[in-house]
Order: structure tokens, then sequence, then C-alpha cells
């Protein structure tokens, strides 16, 4: 899909759709004009999460897998601090997290992406680690010039974690991860000296938390779902959150939009998301999509 139909599709669901939902309403812009774009990377270090994990702080940290948040921010540079500026989060999907290359005759290298890095985020030696959230970064552009704030999250450890009982998909996780990373836009937002710390960039005042939309790809998808049901409907899932995350965030999800999502059973039970305005774009036949077939 060309940029113009892709960024057609997301913008056209995330500001116009299910105006009759209530009581949430749609996703506005700021601005609709094209303006300049600042963007930047954060990344904390590799750690053990209880918060991710859904396990109390006094649990043995052995039981918790490493996560990290790492991911791109992009910013409307003309964003005013008037806390009005609507923000979209993306999840990137399971894929290898180290790549080779091949060396094809009158093409070049041709990367060959296969295994998953260690917990310390490295892989073997030779191997470069792949950086799928980075295949966002058009769309992070092309979305902030439309007036958005918009971050693209790097699922890299969770790509290498193992599922648990509760969490055997690990989607789950994945939403506590987009959650994490919102309790960091939130303090990003509240603390020009920890935005510049992480960001390089100031984007302090700037963030409308009751406007906030989830786009995934795939396991990207599926943990988008899960955000919105963790954070807005918690009482239509079976696994009792630990962490009052309505609390902690004070934010509201209006708008999620999946893309070729992986699954909507979780722990064999059906899911979907009540309330925020819900699309799915479900693609073919493939490995992590076939009960769409």
């Amino acid at each position: 899909m060309s940029l113009s139909r892709l960024t057609f599709v997301i913008m056209f669901f995330l500001c116009h759709a299910a105006q009759s939902i209530l009581p949430y309403q749609p996703l506005q812009a700021v601005e609709k004009r094209q303006g300049s774009v600042a963007e930047a990377s954060y990344s904390f270090p590799i750690e053990k999460d209880y918060k991710i994990s859904n396990l109390k702080r006094h649990i043995n940290a052995a039981n918790m897998q490493p996560t990290q948040l790492k991911g791109r921010l992009f910013f409307p540079s003309n964003a005013p601090r008037t806390h009005s500026t609507p923000i979209i989060m993306m999840l990137a999907g399971q894929h290898a997290g180290c790549r080779d290359y091949l060396v094809v005759p009158d093409f070049g290298d041709y990367p060959l992406d296969r295994g998953q890095p260690d917990e310390r985020g490295q892989c073997p030696e030779g191997l470069d680690v792949v950086e799928s959230h980075r295949g966002y970064d058009y769309l992070g552009r092309s979305l902030a010039r439309q007036g958005y704030i918009v971050v693209s999250v790097d699922p890299l450890m969770l790509n290498r974690a193992s599922g648990t009982q509760e969490d055997p998909t690990v989607n789950t996780a994945r939403g506590r991860l987009l959650l994490r990373t919102l309790e960091k836009i939130r303090e990003w937002d509240s603390d020009a000296g920890a935005s510049k710390k992480a960001l390089g960039i100031d984007i302090s005042g700037t963030v409308d938390f009751s406007q906030v939309g989830l786009m995934g790809h795939s396991r990207g998808a599926s943990g988008a779902r899960m955000a919105a049901n963790i954070l807005m409907t918690p009482d239509r899932l079976d696994v009792k959150e630990l962490y009052d995350w309505r609390k902690s965030l004070n934010a509201k999800i209006v708008a999620v939009l999946e893309v070729a999502p992986s699954s909507v059973l979780e722990r064999g039970i059906w899911t979907s998301v009540s309330g925020p305005a819900w699309a799915i774009v479900a693609a073919g036949c493939e490995e992590d999509i076939q009960s769409y077939c």
C-alpha cells in the first residue's frame, strides 16, 4: 500500500470514525496543514519490569523477562503548549531481531533476518539488531505533519520473550508496553527537563491525553487491542491487573486500528474493543492470521 493510501486509511479512521460511539469522541488533529517535524529516538536500560510482567514488586525478579522502553517520537514543531495535541502510538509486530546479509550478484547486500537477541539485547557477532519500529518512520513523519504527536514503540525484547500461562502470546505484555510508554510520555509532558534529557527536545505541555489513538500490525495490533482493554475496560479481561493504569495515566484511548492482527483469541477467549472506535484491516491467509481465513 502506498504512503498516501495508508496515511489516508489511518487518518480517515482516527479522525472520522465512530462518531456515534459515546462517551468517546473521534480523534481530532490540531491542524490540517503541513508543518515541520522534529523527531528523536529514546532508549532506556533493559530491565525486568514488574508492570509489564504484571507482578508485584517483591516477587523474585527471576520470574520476570527483560524488557525495554525504546522507540522513536515524531513531533509537530508548531504544537501549542496547551495540552491539545492528540497522540498516536504505533507498535510493530513479531519479527526476527537479528539481521545478516546475503551478497546477491548484480544486486548487492540482501538482508536476511533471523533469530533473536540475547537478554542484553545483543545479536551474535556479525549480525545487526533489527529495528522493526523504524519501519514506521515514513508514517510517523507524515502524521506529525498533519498535527499529531506520533510514537513508534520498539517491541524487540518482547519479541524474544516466552509466553506464560497468563499470557501465552505475550500480547498482553505488548499492551502493557504501550501503556508504560504512555507513562513516560506523561512524564515528559509534565517535565521539560525530563523530556530534553530523554529526547533532546521539549514536548512538555503539548499532549492531549484525552485523545490517544493506537495502531499496530500483526501481534502489535493484538497488543494495541489489549492495551485498550487494560486501560479502558479492564473488567472485560480474565486477568487481574495488579497495577492501576487508569490512576497512573489519566488518559483516554479513543481509537484503535489493527492492521492484520495475529488473532482475536487470548487464552482461548475472544477479545474485542468496546468503547473506542475500532477497526481491523484484515490480510490474506498467512501464518499468524489463519483465524480470519
